[in-house]
């Protein structure tokens, strides 16, 4: 199942971010318990990163990691460092075919050395 190519609605409607500055990133605060170090975050939540007494992860708008392709730290979110594809839609579809490249990445303040991938048909 795919969306049509002519809705306005649900399909390409989430902006392409292609760079890693904080006005294109989430930061997300877990609730952990008094974490003191990076070791308690590291066990608490794979991945994320101890500041201020909290553990955070910053990732990207409108993506998600690329699980499973020897990227990353497969936590599902679009971090520094790894393979991510973009996506455009609300809802489960984010489009079909082969994945392409979204556009060359520009590292920025608060995100680094992405890969976005988009799929290359996004509805029918």
């Amino acid at each position: 199942m795919s969306l049509a190519s002519a809705d306005t609605v649900v399909r390409g409607v989430l902006p392409k971010y292609l760079n890693g500055n904080a006005a294109s990133t989430i930061m997300h605060v877990w609730s952990v318990t008094a974490p003191t170090n990076q070791a308690d975050c590291t066990a608490a939540v794979p991945g994320s990163v101890f500041s201020g007494g909290e553990c955070r992860n910053t990732f990207l708008r409108n993506a998600v990691e690329i699980l499973g392709d020897g990227f990353g730290n497969d936590n599902g979110l679009c971090e520094s460092n790894e393979r991510c594809l973009h996506t455009p839609n609300i809802g489960a579809y984010q489009g079909h075919g082969a994945l392409i490249s979204a556009g060359g990445f520009t590292n920025g303040d608060t995100l680094s050395s992405i890969e976005l991938l988009e799929y290359s048909t996004n509805g029918r």
